[in-house]
């Protein structure tokens, strides 16, 4: 089978983090071709009107996804899935609307306390007390369950612990 490994672009100059991505895709890619499969590496950049072109060069009859971002915009990337959906290509990792729910952390916990799953107290930027937020913010903060006076703050969108150091904590 022909597979695409989809990365976001790095750029030469790109931070060790960012570079690793290129790592990564390399593993992906030659662990398909001991699995038997053909596969080519191809990187997505905010131009997503040319996707389907460069996925039918390489006559792609599936993705294997490591999009992380776009042009270092880490809420965008569920929109290369979406063109894969319109195009009716299989790709694996999770699907479109399951990239953006667990990808916006205040809209996660939203979902995660209505399905009654356990989850820490949060407060968003244009909120002065805990509460879930509805819609997307610049800043999310969530409150450890073990330390009621004692904040994390978390971008929305980025992964993981991206960009947290000390300063990330208030009491």
């Amino acid at each position: 089978m022909r597979v695409a490994v989809l990365h976001n672009a790095v750029a030469p100059d790109a931070p060790p983090e960012d570079r690793d991505t290129l790592v990564q895709v390399e593993a992906v890619r030659a662990a398909l071709v001991r699995l038997g499969h053909d596969a080519a590496t191809l990187a997505c950049t905010l131009d997503l009107s040319s996707l389907p072109g460069d996925l039918d060069r390489l006559k792609a009859e599936a993705v294997f996804n490591l999009v992380e971002s776009l042009d270092g915009i880490d809420s965008l990337l569920y929109l290369p899935l979406a063109v894969l959906d319109s195009l009716g290509i299989p790709y694996a990792g999770s699907r479109t609307a399951a990239m953006f729910l667990t990808s916006n952390k205040p809209l996660a916990k939203q979902w995660m306390r209505q399905a009654g799953l356990p989850t820490p107290d949060w407060i968003d930027s244009s909120s002065t007390k805990p509460q879930p937020s509805v819609a997307p913010q610049p800043l999310a903060v969530s409150q450890p369950v073990s330390a009621p006076n004692r904040w994390i703050i978390k971008g929305v969108w980025e992964h993981g612990s991206d960009g947290m150091d000390d300063d990330a904590l208030l009491n």
